[in-house]
């Protein structure tokens, strides 16, 4: 326990700087002066927490709960009208009705009310009943001749009827070009592939797109060369995705 000269809580103060005080116990904030320059040990308050903690015990088994009970406590007041001054008079909003009605007009006098004429024009007979009458059905002939079928003993053809395929059916015709020893190179290059376009002119544009100079690419208009780099084989006008919208072939 250490000793001080003086100890000052607020604007209270105990002790002095010439003697050492006794030991002073404050629940709150103290200002304590030291007296001397050695180390001085401060000890707290032991503080002791005499509260009791339980732990939840669970039983199994049947458990009823009921609930709190709930009071409504409000309170209704039923309207009161009270009178104020003399009698009060209620006048309902005006309802005004535009149609106009008519009476009806009678006139004395003597009418004379015409069914419409329905004629009938049917004709009603009476039976009549004579003695001695014999009634007989009008004869009914069956005018229909029928037969019985023949069988003859004997030998019978039977011819089925002819039956004419006229359709004609025509041998393939197979013509070799050339003198008959085979197409020559001339002819097989000279070969339209499609209309207007020879097998000579496709390898020419086929080898100026995968062998040839390419040039103009990035502008709008591309041409694909020849291998010599003589003449472009395709001029091409493609739009800002590189899909081509126009084509200009070279024929010769």
């Amino acid at each position: 326990m250490a000793a001080f000269s003086r100890v000052r809580i607020g604007g209270w103060q105990q002790g002095d700087d010439s003697s050492a005080s006794s030991r002073v116990t404050v629940n709150g904030w103290a200002q304590v002066e030291q007296a001397g320059a050695g180390t001085q040990t401060l000890t707290p308050v032991l503080y002791t927490n005499d509260q009791t903690f339980y732990a939840p015990t669970v039983t199994v088994g049947a458990v009823t709960v009921s609930p709190t009970l709930y009071t409504n406590d409000q309170t209704f007041y039923g309207p009161t009208v009270t009178q104020g001054g003399a009698t009060q008079e209620l006048t309902p909003a005006r309802l005004d009705n535009a149609q106009e009605f008519y009476a009806p007009t009678v006139t004395a006098g003597a009418v004379t009310l015409t069914p419409g004429l329905v004629t009938n024009n049917q004709t009603f007979y009476t039976h009549v009943v004579a003695q001695g009458d014999i009634l007989l059905p009008d004869p009914f002939e069956n005018t229909q001749t029928f037969y019985g079928p023949t069988i003859t003993t004997g030998e019978v053809s039977l011819t089925p009827s002819l039956l004419t395929n006229t359709s004609t059916f025509y041998a393939p015709t197979v013509t070799q070009p050339g003198s008959g020893t085979g197409a020559t190179a001339e002819e097989i290059w000279a070969y339209e592939i499609e209309p207007g376009v020879t097998a000579k002119m496709a390898m020419q544009r086929i080898l100026a797109v995968l062998g040839g100079k390419v040039s103009g690419a990035g502008t709008g208009t591309e041409l694909f060369r020849d291998l010599a780099d003589t003449k472009a084989r395709i001029t091409a006008t493609v739009d800002a995705d590189g899909n081509r919208t126009a084509l200009t072939l070279d024929a010769t």
